[in-house]
């Protein structure tokens, strides 16, 4: 994979104990509201072509066919920008009166 600027998402989903990883080209405002951010442009293989890796290999069949993913903003863990050249990620949306919930404690 070139030095092209991407974003690398780990987020949760609902019941699921481990964080999501996924490598896309596109992060912007979700259609659904401020409570959402939408990914697309999904990037697999670009890691070695040697090596198989099965996590990747389930997560490009489950993603197969999918144009946009709407995620809330409270499952997303981070949201890292990778590459040269990155022109930054920037919202349309004032989310500063979006309040994030908080697990019930001992949940």
């Amino acid at each position: 994979m070139s030095e092209k600027t991407h974003y690398i998402i780990t987020f949760r989903e609902p019941g699921e104990e481990r964080a999501t990883r996924l490598s896309v080209q596109i992060v912007e405002d979700s259609p659904l509201g401020p409570a959402f951010l939408t990914v697309s442009g999904f990037l697999f293989g670009h890691g070695s072509r040697t090596l198989v890796d099965p996590v990747e290999e389930a997560l490009q069949r489950r993603f197969e066919g999918v144009v946009r993913l709407h995620l809330q903003l409270y499952n997303v863990v981070s949201i890292e920008e990778v590459g040269d050249g990155n022109p930054g990620l920037s919202t349309d949306v004032d989310r500063s009166k979006v309040i994030p919930l908080q697990p019930p404690p001992g949940g």
